[in-house]
This record gives structure tokens, C-alpha cells and sequence, in this order.
């Protein structure tokens, strides 16, 4: 079972890094990049897998009951990976493994880098972790572990103000949203009695009750500002220029993705299935409209590709350039999630 290495690698990495680092400048950007790369064959491989098998890889650890019953093991962890789930896998550790690559020669005349890589693989935990778990509240912590290490590589160049300001205004919106899904996740587990997503996906099929519907309210809230949705989105324009380039590419590319637009599909396809709940409304059976919700992303779609686009045209920073090209972007990703609830 290849699965959990794909986090006890860059963990292990990132944990070895502050001993590694005593042993020479040099030695730490090779374990770096040795892990970062290991972590890349073991996506490879479970990716292979998945393709080869068109098989869900699953692995749990604790209770075989979602709900309970007959624990063997206080905790409960599943992580589930089919194609999709993979293939953002892979795609996260190639670019984090590329990163590491460009960070040797491009931050080398920096000091603290022990801090810097260790906050890259603790990033890349973060960002496998969201992919491959099947477990909500396991999702909240990855999403929490991505997003800290973030706020602090966005930060890391600390002696101008512009990077401990943009820092703190990412920490302080990525907070508030982290506020807002841990309700969502609240909520849901009291309705319910369970974290399991799966399992949540039947339970809210059987009974879709007023809470689901607040708590689906509370993630999409949550995972756009994650996202960097209009209007809240100048988190995103202040970190990029503040951050250095190998984590700005990390932000377009991986953090806003895995963090928020893939986590709102995991949310609103894999937990509150539109396809099942518009078959039990074709039977007047009780249902969570996602129609409704569908134009609600939609209308956000829009407005974020048209803001992010229009503002991109008139920058003069490169780098303000590209986050605002990334927020145009996200807005056609949630066009087509939209459409597609």
C-alpha cells in the first residue's frame, strides 16, 4: 500500500529537516529536493495504479464502522484516491518537487532556508493530504496544515513590510474561512454522526435537513475566500508580489486549486451529490436543491473572471499581473463546477 507514503515521505522530510540542516547548507536543499522528488515517484506510482485498475484506493485506520460502532481504535482515517484524486496528487508533487528545484539556485542567498523547505513540504503535506482524504474532518486539518505553512512562506521574506503585511492579511482571511468550514463540519457531524464522506453523502440523501443546507452555506463561503473568489480575493494580489517566486508559482498553481476550488468540488459532488438529489426531487422527495446552489457559484463565476481579467489588463507588477490572471482563471474553474451542479 503505497498510499500513506505519499504523506509520511514529506512529513518524515519535513520533521528531519532542523538535524539535516546542521550538517551543511548544501545537504539540506539535496534532502529537499530528495524528498520532494521521492514524494514524486510515489505519486507516479499510485497514479499508475489507479489508471491501471480504474479502482478507488482505499485505506482506513481505526473503526470499520463510519459512525462508531464498535471502535477498535479511538480515531478513524480514511483516505480514498480514484483518477481525479491522483491526478491532482501527482500534479502536486511535481510542482512542489519543481519548486524545491528552482529554490537552490534562486534562494540561496537567503538565510533561514532550513525554515523555507521545511515550510515547502509541510505545504505539499497539506496539499496531498486535501486530495487523498475521505474523511471531512481530516480534510479540515490538511486544509489547516496547507494553509499555515502558507501564511508563512508568503511572509518568509520578513525584513520589508510588505511581506509581514501581506502574511498577516492572508492568515487573517484564510482564519475567517477556516472559521467558517469548521461550522459547516459542526454542524454536519451533529446532524449526522459521522465525519466519513461517503458515508455523509448517503446520510444527507436519506435526511436532507436545514443543517445540511447551512453547512453546505458555510463551506462555499469558506472555500471561495480559500479560492480567492471576488470579493474576496486581494489576499491573493498582496501575496504574490511578497512572496518569493518559487511559492508565488505554488500559489496559482496548487495552493488556490487543491485548497479551494478542488475542495469545493469534493464538497458539492462528493458529499451533496447533485445528480442523486435532483433524482429524489423528480420523485417530490425531500432534496437539497443544488440548482440553486449551482447559479450561486455561477453568479461568483462570473463576477470573479470578469474582475480578475479586467484587473489584470492594468497592472504594471508582473507578479500582481499574475495573481490577478490566477483570479480570472478560478473564476472559469467555478464557472464550469457551477454549471456543472
Amino acid at each position: 500500500m503505497m498510499l500513506p507514503f505519499l504523506i509520511i515521505i514529506p512529513l518524515f522530510g519535513a520533521f528531519s529537516m532542523p538535524i539535516v540542516s546542521l550538517l551543511g547548507k548544501k545537504i539540506k536543499e539535496y534532502w529537499a529536493a530528495i524528498i520532494s522528488g521521492a514524494t514524486f515517484v510515489v505519486s507516479a506510482k499510485v497514479f499508475y495504479t489507479v489508471w491501471k485498475t480504474n479502482e478507488i484506493i482505499l485505506y482506513t485506520l481505526g473503526s470499520d464502522s463510519p459512525v462508531g460502532r464498535g471502535v477498535k481504535f479511538p480515531i478513524r482515517i480514511v483516505w480514498e484516491v480514484d483518477l481525479f484524486g491522483a491526478l491532482l496528487a501527482l500534479t502536486i508533487a511535481f510542482v512542489s518537487f519543481l519548486a524545491v528545484i528552482y529554490s537552490l539556485g534562486y534562494m540561496k542567498h537567503d538565510t533561514g532556508l532550513e525554515k523555507y523547505y521545511t515550510l515547502i513540504l509541510v505545504l505539499e503535506v497539506g496539499m496531498l493530504g486535501i486530495v487523498i482524504t475521505g474523511d471531512i474532518f481530516n480534510f479540515y486539518v490538511f486544509l489547516e496544515i496547507m494553509s499555515i505553512a502558507s501564511y508563512a512562506l508568503v511572509a518568509f521574506r520578513n525584513d520589508t513590510w510588505e511581506g509581514i503585511e501581506a502574511g498577516i492579511k492572508y492568515m487573517f482571511v484564510g482564519s475567517l474561512a477556516s472559521s467558517f468550514i469548521l461550522l459547516g463540519i459542526a454542524l454536519l457531524y451533529g446532524q449526522y454522526g459521522t465525519l466519513t464522506m461517503s458515508y455523509l453523502a448517503i446520510k444527507i440523501a436519506e435526511n436532507p435537513t436545514l443543517v445540511a443546507k447551512v453547512a453546505l452555506a458555510f463551506f462555499i463561503g469558506g472555500l471561495l475566500f480559500k479560492s480567492g473568489a471576488v470579493p474576496v480575493h486581494m489576499w491573493l494580489a498582496d501575496a504574490h508580489p511578497a512572496a518569493p517566486s518559487s511559492i508565488s508559482a505554488m500559489l496559482s498553481g496548487l495552493v488556490i486549486k487543491a485548497g479551494g476550488i478542488y475542495a469545493i468540488a469534493r464538497i458539492v459532488f462528493g458529499i451533496f451529490n447533485p445528480g442523486l438529489h435532483a433524482y429524489l426531487r423528480a420523485f417530490n422527495a425531500p432534496a437539497v436543491n443544488m440548482n440553486v446552489v449551482g447559479w450561486i457559484i455561477v453568479f461568483f463565476a462570473c463576477l470573479t473572471l470578469l474582475v480578475g481579467n479586467a484587473m489584470a489588463v492594468v497592472q504594471t507588477d508582473m507578479k500582481r499581473l499574475f495573481a490577478f490572471s490566477s483570479v480570472g482563471q478560478i473564476g472559469y474553474i467555478l464557472l464550469g463546477i457551477g454549471i456543472g451542479t
